[in-house]
């Protein structure tokens, strides 16, 4: 397996986070009762479809040095690898299925809380990654995913504040 990524190959791990985070948010906001976290649940849901879409216009606007593998691969096992990868994420560990983590009982703060956790281990996730790729493999690229989620964070945070202050 190769030791460094390329800039591709992250974003289309970034890219399958995404959807998991998607469709982990989905359900949760139709398990739910209250309406106020219901609707939480829908809006990370949206937020992480935007996420989708700007990391797959980013792949389709990276340099051929940026796309260009790393590792020799004849049978394409490097994909299978990276969708593995993402698919271990937090969104998708087998013991996050969102009724164990959410219930009637939980507030927007709970909901809040839980967002940031995620959010922290995507930030890591991909602070790792980063360090595998070179610059001419596209880490500034990488960057900016992890400046999205970061985004996202101080977001949550924000709205935490909000509620506490409310």
């Amino acid at each position: 397996m190769a030791s460094e990524f390329n800039a591709f190959e992250v974003l289309t791990m970034a890219e399958r986070i995404e959807i998991n985070a998607q469709n982990f948010y989905q359900q949760a906001s139709k398990m739910v009762d209250n309406p106020d976290i219901s609707e939480l649940f829908s809006n990370l849901a949206v937020w992480e479809k935007e996420h989708e879409s700007l990391f797959s216009d980013m792949k389709s606007g990276l340099s051929e040095d940026e796309k260009a593998s790393t590792a020799i691969d004849p049978y394409d096992e490097l994909m299978l690898y990276l969708a593995e990868m993402a698919d271990e994420h937090v969104f998708v560990k087998k013991d996050l299925d969102p009724a164990s983590v959410i219930d009637d009982r939980s507030t927007p703060e709970d909901v809040i809380n839980l967002a940031i956790e995620f959010e922290k281990e995507s930030i890591l996730f991909f602070l790792t990654l980063k360090r595998l790729i070179s610059k001419r493999s596209g880490s500034e690229e990488i960057q900016k995913v992890i400046d999205e989620e970061v985004d996202h964070m101080a977001y949550l945070a924000s709205k935490k504040r909000i509620l506490r202050s409310s």
